[in-house]
């Protein structure tokens, strides 16, 4: 759902009082037609009408309809797995997550995979770290 400005909510759901359609409010508003209704459907769920929603304020509404997302913990076998990445310059994100994925089936895509393995610090240092390891023992 594409977030949509406190003023622009209280202005769909007022809209939306006024018997106007998706696409009439969506027109209005500026917003698409799908953020329109977005906003309606998780309003209605949350039991929210226009009265209810102008005694909130804008604000109070936009946290309810855009609730903050919640960090999800870091996989502790990815960890593992960066560990292992940085002991072994061999092996590269692919064939770690492909090892991880046999270990841990129901675990994180590959793409998340390699997120978290860069938020750790990827497999760039150690390589370079390596390098500087190897190059002051041949010179010394």
């Amino acid at each position: 759902m594409q977030k949509t400005d406190p003023l622009t909510l209280l202005d769909i759901l007022k809209l939306s009082k006024e018997r106007h359609s998706s696409r009439q409010i969506a027109e209005l508003t500026g917003c698409s037609k799908t953020t329109a209704c977005d906003v309606l459907n998780k309003a209605e769920a949350l039991g929210i009408d226009f009265e209810k929603a102008a005694e909130m304020g804008g604000n109070s509404l936009f946290s309810m309809i855009y609730p903050p997302r919640k960090a999800k913990p870091i996989d502790e076998a990815v960890i593992k797995k960066h560990e292992e990445l940085c002991r072994d310059l061999r092996l590269n994100r692919k064939i770690l997550w492909e090892q991880y994925i046999k270990e841990n089936p129901e675990g994180v895509k590959y793409g998340q995979f390699c997120k978290i393995i860069k938020q750790l610090g990827g497999n760039k240092q150690p390589k370079l770290q390596y390098l500087r390891e190897t190059q002051a023992s041949k010179l010394g």
